[in-house]
């Protein structure tokens, strides 16, 4: 279990630096000095400013998206864009503490750690609201102060948060990025998480399942502890990050709701009717590259469903029917 996983993949000079940054933001250093050596670039501080702040989500006063480098034939010199004041900040943090307990206080005392993530999960897709304009885009987005003072965050704020309230429950999490390419096809800088349950990690995306749900006005899971191999259908990742090939506490492995034939999906649906679900959620894992064609042709045949809506989302193979 590794909470900073950034520091963990520095080498020994790259942890010094890391040191030296967290140190400085800590001590709230409006400029971060380091001697200049072949071997210590702008490039590599900046590198590594980020790392820091996707290790330490407090640090909310500043953002990867807010920084300098200068330099001269000595020295580096790191300057951080500070969004408030100090005296601010430390009334923020004890705001931020207080918001932690109080998000955190229905499940703390619960040993299931799935139950844990669902829960923060879900607080966090039914309470964001995530900034599609520019302009709608303060600084403090990327933030886990923009995220739960304010509501209003972008995927790094979303990422930060989730793993914010992990390391609270003492569940290990990491801030992933890289390069992803969503299903309308538009590819942009993208944050998400890895999740560590039961001695195996989990690939996690809140901000996708948050976008779709709020689009749907439901909360969705198709971004819920996948594999590598699953999420990197979408995306190219800045780092190399643990590998992911467990799928038990994958949301619908645990829920029981996955279905290999159109036999199955019926049967699925039928089951969860007489159980008197008026939500049927599933993932399929045969080849039906038509589903959107087929699914209504395949409910026909199931009794009782009466009328209903439906979303499929053909990349991840999920399924949601709605019973009106």
């Amino acid at each position: 279990m590794i909470n900073r996983y950034y520091h963990y993949i520095c080498n020994d000079i790259e942890k010094e630096l890391y040191a030296t940054i967290l140190e400085g933001l800590m001590e709230y250093q409006e400029k971060i000095y380091f001697y200049n050596k072949p071997n210590v670039t702008p490039t590599l501080i900046g590198q590594l400013f980020k790392m820091v702040l996707y290790d330490n989500p407090r640090i909310f006063y500043t953002s990867t998206q807010g920084y300098q480098i200068g330099s001269s034939f000595t020295t580096l010199v790191l300057k951080p864009k500070y969004f408030f004041p100090l005296q601010s900040v430390l009334e923020l943090q004890e705001w931020l503490d207080e918001c932690i307990v109080e998000i955190c206080r229905p499940i703390i005392r619960l040993d299931d750690q799935f139950s844990k993530e669902i829960y923060i999960h879900n607080y966090l897709v039914e309470n964001i609201k995530y900034s599609h304009s520019a302009v709608a885009q303060p600084i403090n987005a990327y933030t886990v102060v923009g995220t739960l003072l304010e509501n209003n965050s972008v995927c790094a704020g979303v990422a930060l948060s989730f793993k914010l309230l992990m390391d609270y429950l003492d569940i290990s999490c990491i801030v992933a990025t890289g390069i992803a390419t969503n299903n309308a096809g538009i590819t942009e800088r993208h944050a998400w998480n890895l999740v560590y349950i039961d001695d195996s990690y989990y690939q996690m995306d809140v901000t996708w399942d948050l976008l779709d749900g709020q689009k749907d006005w439901v909360i969705k899971y198709d971004y819920f502890n996948l594999t590598t191999q699953e999420m990197y259908q979408s995306r190219v990742p800045d780092y190399e990050y643990p590998l992911c090939f467990n799928q038990f506490y994958n949301y619908f492995v645990y829920m029981n709701a996955v279905v290999h034939s159109p036999n199955e999906l019926t049967a699925f649906v039928s089951n969860q009717i007489f159980r008197g679900e008026k939500r049927i959620y599933f993932k399929y894992t045969f080849d039906s590259r038509e589903m959107k064609t087929k699914l209504p042709r395949y409910l026909r045949t199931v009794p009782l469903l009466g009328r209903y809506q439906y979303w499929i989302n053909e990349i991840m193979h999920t399924v949601l029917v709605m019973r009106i």
